[in-house]
């Protein structure tokens, strides 16, 4: 029984924290698709005063971003990963995958109990603390801890609807690190991140 808890626990970092390192390192270098309706033929932009606003029509997710910053989305098999970035400096100020199908039974646990504080350690990742959050009236989950052998903090809320949601959070603005681990990344601006997160909707 030990052993699966491990096991199921291992499952839940993988898709909390899978690909996000490399994402992070890649971002730079990463083609930018274009905010709109020709690639993906459900994402529209629309001006709301001197924001912009992203609609993702297929998933339900909309937010407001200045126009001096940059979104785009990266469609995979199951899921899609969509990010809003500084051209100038690269930082990251939002990042929000959509996982197809939530119903795999190590998502739902967290979701639905028993109710874990924390998700044990493995060879590369500390103990992940596990804390009930609403964000902008969405209730889930926050988890959040160092990993990649403590070169990388994850700080990531997730949502579970028709979608898995795992929007991820600046551990640096958030205040749960001083500074990022291993990285030498530039921080957003706080008052962006926090207009652009108090923006974000899902919509069933």
């Amino acid at each position: 029984m030990k052993r699966k808890t491990i096991f199921i626990a291992v499952i839940v970092i993988v898709l909390i924290t899978g690909g996000f390192v490399i994402w992070k390192l890649n971002t730079a270098n990463a083609p930018r698709a274009p905010v709109g309706g020709d690639r993906h033929g459900s994402a529209t932009t629309v001006m709301n005063a001197r924001w912009h606003i992203y609609k993702d029509n297929a998933s339900g997710l909309s937010f407001e971003y200045p126009p001096a910053l940059a979104v785009d989305k990266q469609d995979n098999n199951g899921y899609s990963i969509i990010h809003v970035t500084d051209p100038k400096n690269h930082a990251v100020y939002v990042a929000i995958i959509i996982v197809s199908d939530p119903s795999q039974p190590d998502i739902n646990k967290i979701f639905t109990g028993p109710y874990p504080k924390e998700i044990p350690p493995t060879s590369n990742d500390s103990m992940m603390t596990v804390d009930q959050k609403t964000l902008n009236g969405l209730q889930g989950v926050e988890v959040y801890g160092y990993t990649q052998e403590g070169s990388s903090y994850s700080d990531v809320f997730m949502y579970k609807s028709n979608h898995l949601w795992k929007i991820y959070l600046d551990p640096v603005l958030e205040g749960r690190v001083v500074k990022y681990p291993g990285f030498g990344m530039p921080t957003p601006n706080k008052d962006t991140y926090k207009q652009i997160l108090a923006s974000i909707e899902i919509y069933p």
